[in-house]
């Protein structure tokens, strides 16, 4: 299926990877090893979430991408997005991942 690409998705798709540190606080991982060009659907977003320390990015998106060549085991668990009109989305939390045989595509939810 034919994809109307708006952006790009990084995936963190190493193994050992913590979601939040010693003290509790969430982790902005740097080390995205994937990139694919998607299509960034916005379910919701705001950009008011906060911790002691500051903001993070708090929005409700669907990602649809291709799969050639990436296979059935691709299970990661951190996706950087940025859309090419509202640029750098930030880092989320994958979660929920959905493959389409028949379509040959994949949907993440974040």
């Amino acid at each position: 299926m034919l994809i109307f690409q708006n952006g790009t998705a990084y995936f963190n798709t190493a193994e050992n990877t913590a979601d939040i540190d010693e003290n509790g606080l969430p982790i902005q991982s740097s080390d995205f090893d994937l990139s694919i060009p998607c299509n960034i659907e916005t379910q919701s977003e705001n950009k008011a979430g906060k911790y002691d320390e500051g903001k993070y990015p708090n929005g409700k998106f669907v990602v649809s991408f291709d799969y050639n060549g990436i296979g059935k085991d691709f299970q990661p668990t951190k996706v950087h997005l940025v859309h090419e009109r509202k640029g750098d989305l930030g880092v989320f939390t994958i979660q929920r991942i959905e493959f389409y045989d028949i379509t040959r595509t994949i949907q993440i939810w974040v």
